[in-house]
Order: structure tokens, then sequence, then C-alpha cells
């Protein structure tokens, strides 16, 4: 955290013990975030915070950009999170936890590091959606592309399907062209200088494209 967003608090203000309790997000406009419990504000403005370290700082109201109030599960979760050991077993009781208390993204994040941690363990992949095709596993979209399927157009689609909607694409464009040309060479023919007329003429005549029709 650069030095100029926060500053330790001189005089009264000292270590203090961890405290079990609600945290609040201090988002700052410089990037980057202070997360701890208000203790107090100052007349001039500023936030006293306690971090869940135990060390108190000071943050001045220009710094920050917004506050947000984390609830007792996220305050938990933030907790656990910083102790446990990079461990397949440790992510994978943290995951078991995170379900049970309905984080989710926060499960699914544990679940990948114990992926990576034990290749071997199935249920981590199954539950992060990966599906083993012979040696491999491979993530939903992977097994789509294996099975030769294309993404277009916001979803997987067969090369034939991709194919017909690419030549229907084509021909709406070419036919928003014409219909542009069209239009502007038919008012040409209403025009009060013959020249532009027998241009319009010229142009109108030469079509050989069966999609102006």
């Amino acid at each position: 955290m650069p030095s100029t967003f926060l500053t330790l608090a001189a005089g009264g203000m000292t270590l203090l013990a961890p405290i079990a309790a609600r945290a609040d997000v201090y988002e700052l406009k410089g990037g980057g975030e202070v997360v701890g419990t208000t203790v107090a504000r100052t007349e001039d403005g500023r936030y006293a915070v306690r971090t869940p370290e135990g060390a108190q700082l000071q943050l001045d109201r220009d710094m920050i950009q917004r506050i947000v109030a984390e609830d007792e599960v996220a305050t938990e979760y933030r907790s656990r999170s910083r102790k446990i050991p990079d461990t397949a077993d440790a992510h994978r009781e943290l995951a078991a936890w995170c379900r049970e208390h309905k984080l989710l993204h926060e499960a699914d994040h544990h679940l990948a590091r114990v992926a990576e941690l034990d290749p071997n363990d199935e249920a981590a992949r199954r539950s992060l959606g990966y599906r083993r095709v012979g040696n491999r596993w491979l993530t939903g979209d992977e097994l789509m592309i294996d099975r030769g399927m294309q993404f277009y157009e916001g979803k997987f689609r067969t090369p034939q399907d991709v194919a017909i909607r690419e030549r229907s694409n084509q021909r709406e464009e070419a036919n928003v062209d014409w219909f542009g040309k069209l239009r502007l060479w038919r008012g040409w023919l209403d025009n009060r200088r013959p020249e532009r007329v027998a241009e319009a003429q010229a142009l109108i005549s030469a079509i050989a494209d069966p999609g102006a029709a």
C-alpha cells in the first residue's frame, strides 16, 4: 500500500489486539483498498481504522472512493483465508466451509487451488465443471472445442451451422449495401440536372448482381 494513502496514527494510536468484528472495506481513489474496523472519525474528516492484524491507521477522507460494509461471513472468510496453509487439504476444507456459507465464488477459488496441488482430486475438478476425457481433464469450453464445435455469436455451434450463419450475415450485409445504393440512385432519377439522371440510369442499368433484386 503506497505510503501516501495511509499513515500510522501518531501519539495515542498504538497497535491493538485483533478483535472479532465486522470489517469495512475502504476503496481508495488511487486504487487498492484497506480492510478494517472503523474505530472513530475525527472532526477534520479522517477515519481511524483497525486492521485485522491489529494495526490502527488513519485514512484521509479525500483518499476514499467509498466505504463498503462487510457482513460477518465475509469477515470470517477473510480471516480464515489468511491463516490456512497452502495445502490441498486446507483449501479443500475451506472450500467446503465457503459452500456451506454460500460463498460460491470463493469456494471455486479454493477448489481450483486443490486441483493444482492435487491433480488426482476428481471431486474438486468435477465441482469446477471439468470432465475427464481419456487421461485429460477438460473444462466445458475445452470439451466443446475438442468435439469440433466453434464459439460463434455467443454460443458453441457446429461448423456447418457457423458456415450457414456467416453466409446469411453476408447476404444481409449485401442487402443493406444495395438498399442504400438503390435508394440514392432512385433519388437521382428525379434530379433537375440531366447529367445526374443519366448517371443514375447508367448505374442502374449496369447492375448484374442478383442480390440487388
